[in-house]
């Protein structure tokens, strides 16, 4: 008894989780995990170095059981290749396809809806993305790009915002 209290408590230290509700509910969603984060030696200290040696060990023979067991026992993501002699790239290729690793996309989630309007402020197109913009109206996307950030005030004569700005502001 003793024994089981003590993997869950190593459990829900590993996951952060108050309770084992918790920790149930942080195994079955796939985790936002930012690529600038950096391995912290004093949260390292918070892992059970034993389960990590355990998974390591384990029977798993192949690379991605391993790895989703560690993702799983809360390692650092950027501490699994080297426990595990790979790339970053093939961990999080290997959670995503898991489903353990959400995706997302390093600019904010891809295209976005640009709006052309008038120096007036009368609306004239709408666009699926800077490039699309670009391509219709032969003004270059990186000044559009920069009128939909508020770098310049227009661009090719015309002022571009944000679809969502727009919309925003009316």
């Amino acid at each position: 008894m003793e024994a089981a209290r003590a993997v869950d408590k190593n459990w829900m230290i590993l996951f952060g989780a108050s309770n084992a509700v918790d920790s149930l509910k942080i195994q079955d969603k796939a985790r936002v995990v930012r690529g600038s984060a950096r391995f912290d030696e004093e949260e390292a200290a918070d892992y059970d170095p034993e389960l990590v040696k355990m998974i390591i060990e384990d029977t798993v023979t192949n690379k991605e059981g391993k790895i989703i067991d560690l993702f799983d026992c809360s390692t650092d993501l950027l501490r699994i290749p080297e426990l595990i002699g790979t790339t970053l790239g093939y961990v999080r290729k290997t959670l995503i396809r898991a489903g353990r690793l959400a995706k997302t996309s390093r600019y904010g989630g891809g295209k976005r809806k640009v709006v052309q309007l008038t120096l007036d402020g009368k609306f004239v197109d709408e666009f699926d993305s800077h490039t699309h913009a670009a391509e219709m109206t032969g003004i270059g996307r990186v000044n559009i790009s920069a009128a939909c950030s508020g770098g310049q005030k227009t661009a090719g004569g015309y002022i571009f915002k944000s679809k969502e700005k727009y919309l925003a502001e009316e």
